[in-house]
Parts: structure tokens; sequence; C-alpha cells
């Protein structure tokens, strides 16, 4: 199956909006940059390490699932970014 969008970030999104965190309390409490945070919310952006480490700590999820979700969208969406079949 394919996503069309990145379920980490939508899940990221959509917590931090359930809980009425917005992006820039949620960058101000992590330490992470507010564009960064909000690149990835509005998946512009990909999850990275150090972000999957501190948001999953701030919102009390496991990083490895952000990383695993982050990752299997990345192997579904590869070959129509880099324009090859692997």
């Amino acid at each position: 199956m394919r996503l069309k969008t990145n379920p980490a970030a939508g899940l990221i999104h959509d917590e931090l909006e359930a809980r009425g965190i917005s992006i820039s309390q949620a960058a101000e409490e992590t330490g992470l940059p507010a564009a960064d945070l909000a690149a990835l919310c509005e998946r512009r952006q990909a999850l990275s390490l150090e972000t999957a480490l501190k948001i999953g700590a701030y919102l009390g999820c496991d990083p490895a699932l952000l990383l695993r979700l982050q990752a299997d969208f990345d192997s579904g969406t590869g070959p129509e970014r880099f324009g090859r079949s692997f």
C-alpha cells in the first residue's frame, strides 16, 4: 500500500492538535526549531532522529514507532521521488 502522506508527521500533528498544543509551544518546550517542526507537520520535511527522540519524549510516544512510520513511508514513496524502480 502506498501512502500519500507521511503517517509519522500526521500522528505528531494530530496529537499536538488533540492536546491543544501549538507548534511554537511544542518547539519551545522540546528545543526543536519551530520552522522544522512546522515543516514536518505540514508534510514538507521528513522526520529526523533528533525530532523523533525529542517529540517522542514530549508526547510520551515511542520514537522507534515514529521512525518506523517514516521509514515505511520513505520506502513506499522512494521510487516516485527518485525516479527509478528498486
